[in-house]
C-alpha cells in the first residue's frame, strides 16, 4: 500500500488502506476492539491491507489521523452515555428489574456482540449444537443470529424441523432473562471450539467407550490411567458414568443420589429424558419429592442443553461418590457393573 506525501493526495487512497493505517496506530488493543464490531467480510479486507502496509511515513500518518479527528469533530456530538452510567442511573430511578428490561430495549442485550462471533463458527457446528437444543431455545438462537446466517442454519437442519422452528422463532414476544443467560453459555460451546474446530477429537469420550466393553479389566485400565494422569483419569470416568447409565443402577444406588440431589436439580437433569428414566427416578422418591419434582418440571420450562448437561453432572459425581463411600457398584448397562 503506497501513501503520498501530499496530504492534499489522500484522496488517492481508499477507505479501507486509511482504515488500515488507522488501526496500526492505535495499538494491539485498541485495534482489537474495533475489528470486534466489524463484520467478516469488512475485517477481512482491513486485515489483508494491514498485512501489505509497509513503511509508512511521519507525515502520512499524521494527515490520515488529522482527517480521521476532523470527521469526528464534525460529525460527533456529545458523547454516548456508557450502560454502566445508564444501569446504575436507571436502577436508581426505576429499580433494578424494570431498569434492566429499559437497557435490555435500548442496547439489544449482552449476547448480541458475542451471537455476532458465530459468524466465524461453521454452519454445520453451530447446526450440531442448535439440534442438541429444546425448539424453544433453537428458536431463541435463530432470533438473535444474522438473517443471512440464520437462513443458512435453517437450511442446515432436517426439512422435517424447519417450518416448526421457523413458526416457533415468529411466535418469539418477550424472552426471560434467564433464558439470555443460557443463550450466552450456547453461544460460549460454539465459540469454544473455534480455535480448533478442524481437529477436536473426543479422545476422553472415546477411551471410555472402550474401557467399558472390557468389562473383565475396567477396573485394571482405570488404576492404570490413573496412575498415569490422574486428571485424564477422572475426565474418562466422567465420560464412563454418564447420566444414562442412571437406568440401570439398582434401587440402593438411586437412593444415594435421590437422597442428597436437590428437587431443582433433579428437574434440570430430567429434561428431554424418557419415560423409563423419569419413572426410575420417581419410583425412589417420596410422595412430596415426586410432587415437588413435577412442580419443579412445569416451572423451568424450557432449559438449555448446557444447563441440563450440568446438572447431570453434578447427579452423577454425588452418584459415584456416595456409591464409592458405601461399596456400592455402578452398572453400565445389560448387567455390567463398575467397581
Amino acid at each position: 500500500m503506497l501513501l503520498p506525501a501530499d496530504t492534499s493526495a489522500l484522496s488517492e487512497i481508499n477507505g479501507v488502506d486509511r482504515a488500515a493505517v488507522l488501526l496500526l496506530c492505535m495499538g494491539e488493543r485498541a485495534a482489537a476492539a474495533v475489528m470486534a464490531q466489524l463484520a467478516p467480510a469488512e475485517l477481512l479486507r482491513v486485515a489483508h491491507a494491514m498485512s501489505r502496509a509497509g513503511s509508512v511515513k511521519k507525515h502520512d500518518v499524521h494527515a490520515i489521523v488529522d482527517q480521521f479527528l476532523a470527521a469526528c469533530t464534525q460529525h460527533g456530538g456529545a458523547n454516548a452515555a456508557p450502560r454502566a452510567y445508564l444501569e446504575r442511573s436507571l436502577a436508581a430511578a426505576l429499580g433494578e428489574g424494570i431498569a434492566s428490561n429499559v437497557l435490555d430495549g435500548i442496547y439489544g442485550d449482552r449476547v448480541r456482540p458475542k451471537l455476532a462471533r458465530l459468524q466465524w463458527v461453521s454452519v454445520a457446528r453451530l447446526a450440531d449444537v442448535l439440534s442438541r437444543e429444546h425448539h424453544r431455545m433453537q428458536a431463541l438462537l435463530l432470533a438473535y443470529l444474522p438473517a443471512d446466517l440464520a437462513g443458512q442454519l435453517l437450511r442446515a437442519l432436517p426439512e422435517s424441523q424447519q417450518e416448526a422452528l421457523l413458526l416457533e422463532t415468529a411466535q418469539l414476544t418477550r424472552v426471560d432473562r434467564e433464558l439470555l443467560a443460557d443463550l450466552e453459555l450456547i453461544a460460549d460451546r460454539c465459540l469454544s471450539g473455534l480455535s480448533a474446530e478442524n481437529a477436536d477429537v473426543p479422545g476422553t469420550r472415546l477411551a471410555a467407550q472402550i474401557i467399558g466393553h472390557v468389562p473383565d479389566d475396567q477396573k485394571r485400565l482405570m488404576e492404570a490411567l490413573r496412575a498415569h494422569d490422574a486428571t485424564l483419569a477422572e475426565s474418562v470416568e466422567a465420560s464412563l458414568y454418564s447420566f444414562d447409565i442412571l437406568a440401570y443402577q439398582a434401587p440402593e444406588v438411586i437412593d444415594l443420589a435421590v437422597g442428597e440431589v436437590s428437587t431443582e436439580t433433579w428437574a434440570t437433569a430430567l429434561k428431554g429424558t424418557d419415560a423409563r428414566m423419569r419413572q426410575v427416578v420417581r419410583e425412589r422418591m417420596s410422595r412430596l419429592q415426586e410432587d415437588a419434582l413435577t412442580q419443579a418440571m412445569r416451572r423451568l420450562g424450557a432449559v438449555s442443553a448446557a444447563r441440563v448437561e450440568t446438572a447431570r453432572s453434578e447427579i452423577m459425581t454425588v452418584l459415584r461418590t456416595r456409591a464409592r463411600e458405601a461399596n456400592l457398584f455402578l452398572r453400565l448397562a445389560d448387567g455390567e457393573v463398575l467397581e
